[in-house]
C-alpha cells in the first residue's frame, strides 16, 4: 500500500493507492499436473469428498431438513431449499468449474459444498475470515456466504463454502413485490454492513449473488413448492467471491486505484474504474449494485420510488450516487 500525502491550500489530505491490494487470480503451482487430485488426501482427513471420487460415491446423502437459520446451519441441516430433496447430489458430470481454483465436494455430513483456493497471503483470505468470525459472522446484517472451515496448507488456502444457488438461474424470476421486499433490502443490507466494516467488495454481479435456494427444473409453468418458499420468509441473498475485494482502515481516505482486473464485467462495472484515477470503491460497489437490480427486473416493471433510487445509485458521476447505507 502507498500512502500518498497531497498539500493542498496548506490542509493536509491522506488519500489511500492500492496499487495491488487486491488479488490477482490464483493459480496452482505450475509443477502440480492435477492440483485437486494432488490435495485430495488433505481434503479427506479433513471429511472433505470431492466431486467424481470414490470419497463423494461413499459419502451418506445429507439432511433434508433445511436450516431454520441460512447463515448459522446446524449439523443435522441442509444449507439450502432445494426444490426437488432427491435431486439434491449433484449427477456426474453435472458440475462444470467455473474456473480452476474451485471445486464441489460434500462435507463430512453429505451436504454440498464449494471449496475454493486461494493464496494464504491473499486478501481474500484475511477478507473472509473477518466475515466468517464472530462478532461480524453474529451480525444479521451479514449477508455473505456460511464459511464452514478455512484450511491451510502451505502457502495455500482451502475456503470452504456452503453451496448456495444462482437467483438469476433457473425458471424462477423473482416478481416485483419479492424483489422489494427480500432482494433489494436484503442486498442493500449486506453491501451497506461490508461498507460499514471497511470492506469494499469489487466484483458485484449476478454471478457472485447467491440465495439459499437450489433448483434443477425444465418446466415453465409456476412451481408451488417454491412459491412457498419465497412466501415463507425464509429466503436469505449473499454475496460470495471475495478475490477482488478491498478493506481500507479507518485512517485513509477511500481512493483505491483498482488497475485493468478490478471489478466485475459490464454493464455492472462503475465507469470511473477504467479511467486510470483514484476513485471510490465503495461508490462503485454502490453502482454495481444499482446494476443487478436493474438486471433482476426491467426498469418498466420497477415502481417509480425505485426507479429512481436505482437512477441514483447507477449515476455516472461517482459522488452523486448514494452510500449503501443511504441506500438502504
Amino acid at each position: 500500500m502507498l500512502l500518498l500525502l497531497v498539500l493542498i491550500s496548506g490542509v493536509t489530505i491522506a488519500f489511500c493507492v492500492l496499487w495491488a491490494r487486491h488479488d490477482k487470480p490464483f493459480e496452482f503451482d505450475h509443477n502440480t499436473i492435477d492440483p485437486w487430485r494432488h490435495f485430495r488426501p488433505f481434503l479427506a482427513k479433513h471429511s472433505i469428498a470431492l466431486y467424481e471420487t470414490p470419497e463423494w460415491d461413499a459419502t451418506p446423502r445429507s439432511p433434508v431438513v433445511v436450516a431454520q437459520d441460512a447463515f448459522h446451519p446446524q449439523d443435522t441441516e441442509n444449507f439450502c431449499f432445494c426444490v426437488f430433496p432427491n435431486m439434491q447430489r449433484t449427477g456426474s458430470g453435472v458440475w462444470a468449474n467455473p474456473t480452476p481454483a474451485i471445486q464441489l465436494a460434500l462435507d463430512q455430513k453429505g451436504r454440498e459444498v464449494v471449496i475454493k483456493a486461494v493464496r494464504r497471503d491473499s486478501s481474500e483470505r484475511d477478507i473472509i475470515e473477518r466475515l466468517a468470525s464472530s462478532p461480524l459472522r453474529d451480525c444479521p446484517e451479514n449477508h455473505t456466504i456460511p464459511v464452514l472451515s478455512i484450511l491451510d496448507l502451505g502457502s495455500v488456502t482451502f475456503l470452504v463454502q456452503a453451496r448456495w444457488g444462482h437467483c438469476n438461474r433457473g425458471r424462477y424470476v423473482p416478481s416485483l413485490a419479492f424483489w422489494a421486499g427480500t432482494v433489494q433490502h436484503q442486498l442493500l443490507e449486506g453491501l451497506a454492513f461490508m461498507h460499514g466494516h471497511r470492506i469494499a467488495h469489487g466484483d458485484i454481479y449476478p454471478e457472485n449473488i447467491l440465495w439459499n435456494c437450489r433448483e434443477i427444473r425444465s418446466l415453465d409453468e409456476p412451481c408451488p413448492k417454491f412459491e412457498k418458499f419465497k412466501l415463507s420468509g425464509a429466503c436469505r441473498m449473499a454475496f460470495v467471491d471475495f478475490g477482488r475485494s478491498v478493506h481500507i482502515p479507518d485512517q485513509v481516505d477511500t481512493c483505491v486505484f483498482g488497475g485493468p482486473d478490478y471489478g466485475p464485467p459490464p454493464p455492472f462495472r462503475a465507469p470511473e474504474i477504467d479511467n486510470g484515477f483514484p476513485f471510490n470503491p465503495f461508490a462503485a460497489d454502490v453502482f454495481s449494485i444499482g446494476k443487478v437490480f436493474m438486471h433482476l427486473n426491467p426498469p418498466s416493471e420497477i415502481s417509480a420510488a425505485y426507479q429512481d433510487l436505482v437512477a441514483e445509485m447507477t449515476s455516472l458521476t461517482p459522488a452523486a450516487r448514494p452510500t449503501a447505507r443511504a441506500a438502504f
